[in-house]
C-alpha cells in the first residue's frame, strides 16, 4: 500500500509541476524594501554638450537592478541612450552608484540595447567593482563570496490583476537612499499606441520620473516589470516665478521672472505602466549578447482597429500595411491587408555568440499569439535566420478588399458589416 501511495505521489509530481514561488513568504513593506534594495543602482549619464556653439554639461539620471551575481544590470534603453537633443562634444560617461555608496561611481559596459523594447544591459567593469569596498569593510550589496546581490524575475504565469506590487528607484535625482511606492496591478498585460507597444503592466504605483528602469517588485521580492514610464491624468498650464539675482551696491537683490510651464495636475490619478516580465526576462537574456537582432520579412504591420474599425472580422491581430513584392514574405503568399493572428516557429536555427540560455530559446518550438503590432515585434527578435516559421492570417475577399488597395472609399451603408474573410497559412524560411 505505502509502495502504490509512493508511485501515485511520484507521478503527480512528474505530470503536474509544482510551481514553489506560489509557496514563497510574503514579506512585508519593510522587508521587501531591505531586500530589494541592494540590488538598485543610479544610473547616470553626463557629459559635456555643444548647444547653439557653446559647451555645456548635461546629466540625466535613471535607475537599474541587478540581475546576476556578476554584475548584469537592467535599466532602460532611454536612460542610458546617447541620442539627445543636443550635439555631444565627446562621448558621455555612464556609471552606476548603489545606494550606500552614492559617492563612489562605478564604470559600466553597455552589453545591449533595444529601443523597441526599451531595455538594455550593464555590466560592472571588474576593473572598477573594487570600488564597492571603499569604506565598507562588507557592503551589503555584496554576499559573502565577494558576488553582487541579483534579483530574480518573477514567474509570468503568477501576474494577476490586483496583486500588490510595490516600484523602487531614484524619483527624481533626490539624494540618499532610492523612493518606494506601492499599488496593484491594474491591467497584467496593456498594449499601446495603437498596439505599437505590447506587454505593459498598469500599475497605480506611482513611476516618478527618475524610476525609469527600475524594478516593478511584488510582495516576494521577485521582478514582475521594468518600471518604463506614466502617462499623466491632466496636464495644465502653470504661472511660476523665478528668482533672479541682480547685483546691487548694497549687495545682491532678487527680481522674479515669470514663466508658464505645463505641470501634472493630479499625479495620484497617473497611469503609469512597467514593461512586462514576460517578455523583458527574454529580451534581457537576448541583450546580454549585443543589440537584438529582429527577424526581416519585408513587410510593414499596423493595428487591425486603426484601418479596419468596426468591420474587422477579428479585433486582434496586425494587418500587412505594406510588403515588399520580392521579400519573402510575399513570395510566401502573403499580401497587403492579410491580417496576422499567429506566427510558430517551426524549425528554430541558433545563432552564434549568444548565451545558452538564448540559444535554447532561439531552438525551441515556439507559437505567439499576434494580438497588437508590438507583439510581431516580441515575436520576431525571437527568431534567428535560418528558421522556419509559419504565419496564420485572415484575408479579407470580396469587393470592399479590392476597394481598399485600390484607395477607393467605402460605401458608408456597408461601413459597419463584418467584412467577409478566410483563413490562411504560409510557411517561409526566415532569410
Amino acid at each position: 500500500m505505502k509502495t502504490a501511495r509512493f508511485f501515485i505521489l511520484i507521478t503527480l509530481v512528474y505530470f503536474y509541476p509544482i510551481d514553489y514561488s506560489l509557496f514563497a513568504k510574503e514579506l512585508t513593506i519593510p522587508e521587501l524594501v531591505r531586500f530589494a534594495e541592494p540590488s538598485i543602482v543610479l544610473v547616470e549619464i553626463y557629459g559635456n554638450t555643444l548647444n547653439r556653439g557653446r559647451e555645456e554639461f548635461y546629466r540625466s539620471t535613471g535607475t537599474g537592478f541587478v540581475i546576476s551575481s556578476d554584475g548584469l544590470i537592467v535599466t532602460n534603453n532611454h536612460v542610458v541612450s546617447l541620442d539627445r537633443p543636443m550635439m555631444w562634444k565627446e562621448k558621455p560617461t555612464i556609471t552606476v552608484k548603489f545606494h550606500r555608496q552614492l559617492d563612489f561611481p562605478l564604470s559600466v559596459d553597455v552589453l545591449g540595447k533595444d529601443e523597441s523594447s526599451d531595455l538594455a544591459v550593464l555590466k560592472v567593469k571588474e576593473a572598477s567593482s573594487s570600488a564597492l569596498l571603499v569604506g565598507s569593510s562588507h557592503p551589503d550589496y555584496l554576499t559573502e563570496k565577494g558576488k553582487f546581490h541579483a534579483l530574480k524575475w518573477a514567474n509570468p504565469e503568477s501576474l494577476e490583476t490586483g496583486q500588490d506590487v510595490v516600484a523602487i528607484g531614484f524619483a527624481r535625482r533626490q539624494k540618499g537612499r532610492a523612493s518606494v511606492t506601492r499599488g496593484i496591478i491594474s491591467c497584467e498585460s496593456r498594449s499601446l499606441w495603437n498596439g505599437a507597444l505590447s506587454d505593459y503592466i498598469q500599475t497605480d504605483a506611482a513611476i516618478n520620473p527618475g524610476n525609469s528602469g527600475g524594478p516593478l517588485l511584488n510582495r516576494q521580492g521577485e521582478v514582475v516589470g521594468v518600471n518604463t514610464f506614466r502617462f499623466p491624468s491632466r496636464l495644465t498650464k502653470k504661472t511660476i516665478e523665478i528668482p533672479k539675482p541682480k547685483r546691487v551696491e548694497q549687495g545682491i537683490e532678487f527680481t522674479y521672472e515669470q514663466y508658464q510651464v505645463l505641470v501634472d495636475f493630479d499625479t495620484t490619478s497617473s497611469i503609469n505602466y512597467a514593461r512586462s516580465c514576460r517578455t523583458a526576462k527574454v529580451f534581457a537574456e537576448l541583450l546580454k549578447s549585443g543589440p537584438i537582432r529582429r527577424a526581416n520579412l519585408g513587410m510593414e504591420v499596423r493595428s487591425v482597429e486603426q484601418f479596419f474599425g468596426d468591420m474587422a472580422h477579428a479585433s486582434e491581430g496586425a494587418y500587412i500595411s505594406s510588403i515588399n513584392s520580392n521579400s519573402i514574405a510575399a513570395k510566401a503568399g502573403l499580401d497587403i491587408y492579410d491580417v496576422i493572428v499567429e506566427i510558430s516557429v517551426v524549425d528554430g536555427k541558433i545563432p552564434s555568440g549568444y548565451t545558452k540560455e538564448a540559444e535554447q530559446l532561439f531552438s525551441s518550438k515556439r507559437t505567439f499569439s499576434i494580438e497588437s503590432v508590438g507583439d510581431v515585434e516580441n515575436a520576431l527578435a525571437q527568431i534567428s535566420a535560418g528558421s522556419k516559421i509559419s504565419i496564420k492570417y485572415l484575408r479579407y475577399i470580396g469587393k470592399y478588399r479590392d476597394a481598399m488597395i485600390l484607395g477607393r472609399p467605402i460605401p458608408s451603408e456597408k461601413q459597419a458589416e463584418p467584412l467577409a474573410c478566410k483563413p490562411g497559412k504560409v510557411e517561409l524560411i526566415v532569410p
